[in-house]
């Protein structure tokens, strides 16, 4: 069995963290890169070639919908965009989802990192998902 290569992108050191021990725990799951901004995630995905993406919405520079735009058009890989939601922001999901991206899963609202495991199962089922049914060049 391959590993499934996952270069995580967010903004936040600590959900990088947090995404990194959640995933790196997997016997089928190997974290092959972080990026801080859309920037670095288009030149991570091109310089490492990753199976799955992780990907925040609201990043400096290039925000995650740009950067899931451009990395579509450059080096097509499945995002899952890993976004805080509130409940004025109902389109990001179909933003994400109409922009490319193969799933979508919420990070809490008020930074209660007690929530995060509860959505580690969810994240899990996308990335294998994703691992098995990758974007068409």
């Amino acid at each position: 069995m391959s590993l499934i290569r996952v270069l995580i992108v967010d903004d936040s050191p600590m959900i990088r963290q947090i995404l990194s021990g959640m995933l790196g725990a997997e016997a089928d799951i190997e974290v092959v890169g972080y990026a801080r901004d859309g920037v670095e995630a288009l030149e991570q995905t091109i310089q490492l070639r990753p199976d799955v993406i992780t990907m925040d919405l609201e990043m400096p520079r290039m925000s995650g919908l740009l950067a899931l735009r451009q990395i579509g058009l450059q080096c097509p890989c499945p995002v899952i965009m890993c976004a805080n939601l509130s409940e004025d922001d109902e389109e990001s999901p179909f933003q994400a989802m109409a922009g490319g991206a193969v799933g979508f899963v919420p990070k809490p609202i008020d930074g209660n990192l007690l929530v995060i495991p509860h959505l580690k199962d969810r994240l899990l089922e996308k990335i294998r998902s994703a691992a098995r049914y990758p974007v068409a060049i």
